[in-house]
């Protein structure tokens, strides 16, 4: 999955300073890196980062827990939302 992830990312253009996989503690690694969003397919952490101001996007398949979007949240479906969402945020 990584491999595959990264080459998409790579695919689309979507450049990254670092990657992380497997970290436990997300919402530390992201107030130390001072990200400016988080791709994530898991909702309680989804909601952990939003809880604390953290720009998400929620890479949701149909059949995960639906979130309420919000300044924090936004869902997506595929790549081509990751990037696009990416490319035009303000």
């Amino acid at each position: 999955m990584k491999d595959d992830a990264i080459r998409l990312l790579n695919e689309n253009k979507i450049e990254f300073d670092k990657y992380y996989w497997k970290v436990e503690d997300k919402l530390e690694i992201c107030k130390k890196e001072n990200i400016d969003i988080m791709i994530d397919d898991d909702w309680k952490i989804i909601q952990r980062l939003a809880d604390n101001k953290i720009k998400t996007l929620y890479f949701r398949d149909t059949n995960l827990v639906e979130l309420e979007e919000n300044e924090y949240i936004k869902e997506v479906n595929n790549w081509g939302d990751i990037y696009r969402n990416i490319k035009y945020q303000n």
